[in-house]
């Protein structure tokens, strides 16, 4: 292991190849191996009861990755990052404050700042694709910015997607430059139509 810090990765007990980087990163880590923690109080798992284990978990930023005790493969990147996340796995989150109450939820990607599960109602959602970008409101008197005003759900992010479904639905207008679209010719059988909801489909050409 190695532990640059006070009060970094100081309960480990069985734990191996561990990298704690920052005031109090990794610092309640016991049994977990392969993680790399750096920013202060990043995987710190203040809250959770010892033993905390964990693999190839990996924080950047501080409080990234903040509660995690046993969930594995996690990527937290930026102040804040999967902040709750505990028993949940497989998850990128890419942002400030990005999926905050994520929790049990697995197999999420999400990438911009105060973007995917932002509310207590959704802990356990998994296996989504988000993509928004949802600028914090400075606060030069605190280490923490504050929430982005108005309301926002995931499902209406600019990209939503369902990697158990592989479903995506754009929040916006689509468009494409012609010059990077091929001229139809006779080998060009189909055309695309959509229903009222936006949902695509093919169609024989020539109906």
């Amino acid at each position: 292991n190695l532990v640059i810090g006070k009060d970094s990765l100081n309960n480990i007990t069985t734990g191996s190849s561990n990298v704690a980087i920052g005031t109090n990163s990794l610092q309640r880590v016991t049994e977990g191996s392969g993680n790399v923690g750096v920013g202060a109080n990043a995987f710190q798992s203040g809250s959770v009861t010892l033993p905390i284990g964990g693999k190839h978990n990996f924080a950047l930023g501080s409080v990234a990755l903040g509660n995690l005790s046993s969930g594995n493969w996690n990527i937290g990147i930026g102040s804040g990052a999967l902040s709750q996340i505990s028993t949940g796995s497989g998850n990128i989150t890419i942002g400030y404050s990005s999926s905050v109450y994520t929790s049990t939820g697995s197999n999420n990607i999400v990438i911009g700042n105060y973007a995917g599960f932002t509310r207590s109602s959704e802990t356990a959602i998994s296996n989504k694709l988000i993509i928004e970008n949802r600028l914090p409101i400075l606060n030069s008197g605190s280490f923490w910015d504050n929430v982005p005003t108005g309301t926002y759900l995931p499902e209406k992010s600019l990209i939503y997607g369902d990697f158990l479904l592989r479903t995506i639905k754009l929040n916006g207008t689509l468009s494409i430059d012609p010059l990077n679209i091929p001229i139809a010719d006779a080998t060009y059988t189909k055309n695309i139509v959509a229903k009222a909801d936006g949902t695509f489909g093919w169609e024989d050409r020539g109906k």
